[in-house]
């Protein structure tokens, strides 16, 4: 990927530029720098005589890494902003201009993340506070529910059942299955129950951990990741 920022002057001798993950977001929703090891991760050019413009080449190498500033299994970042800042030969540094901002989109892909020993379903209905779950940034975290009526299922679900549940960590995006990504296939499960079909005792369609399967809530979950 090329990279090319021009500033408004053709005084530069330094080009740098930072990196942003837009799904990592600090309280303020303002994405937070990406880090691949404990320092923000950002390129920076320094040249022997200033110009205007300069090109970065970013290889997809330098960015198919775990982000250790995300959550604890630190998945690689996939939408990424980039920031352009310039320092002119009396080193004096440009402030943030949205003009200098540009965002693109990763072909990462994570592994399985290894669930947590202590994930299980709990007597009382609702997943372990170890379980991890991948909500989108804007949705606050909740306590997912593992108690679905078993009306619902083509068999009981078992304990084994409902601990798998607990750790489809994809479920409150859209992840039915518990196959790491939303498909078709589970907005098939999921109209399925609402329609009053049975379904199988591994799937679990309460997309948004609430306890049931409903007509809007869980339905914007899946129609959200398959947009």
């Amino acid at each position: 990927l090329d990279i090319t920022a021009t500033a408004k002057n053709a005084d530069i001798k330094t080009f740098t530029w930072k990196f942003y993950n837009l799904d990592n977001l600090d309280a303020s929703n303002n994405p937070k720098s990406i880090k691949f090891d404990t320092t923000n991760f950002e390129k920076t050019v320094s040249l022997g005589v200033t110009a205007s413009s300069q090109t970065l080449t970013l290889n997809f190498s330098e960015i198919d890494k775990a982000d250790k500033n995300w959550n604890y299994y630190a998945p690689k970042p996939k939408n990424i902003r980039i920031d352009a800042y310039f320092a002119n030969a009396a080193g004096k540094i440009s402030k943030y201009d949205a003009n200098c901002s540009k965002s693109f989109k990763s072909a990462a892909i994570d592994a399985t993340p290894t669930p947590n020993p202590k994930c299980d379903c709990k007597t009382n209905g609702s997943c372990h506070n170890k379980c991890f779950f991948d909500w989108f940034p804007d949705v606050t975290p909740s306590t997912p529910k593992c108690n679905l009526d078993n009306s619902i299922f083509q068999s009981n679900p078992t304990a084994d059942n409902k601990k798998a549940w607990c750790r489809y960590y994809k479920k409150v995006r859209g992840d039915a299955d518990g196959d790491g990504q939303a498909t078709f296939l589970d907005y098939f499960y999921y109209v399925s129950a609402r329609a009053g079909a049975k379904i199988p005792p591994t799937v679990n369609p309460d997309f948004n951990g609430d306890g049931t399967v409903d007509s809007s809530s869980d339905r914007a979950v899946i129609i959200r990741s398959l947009q």
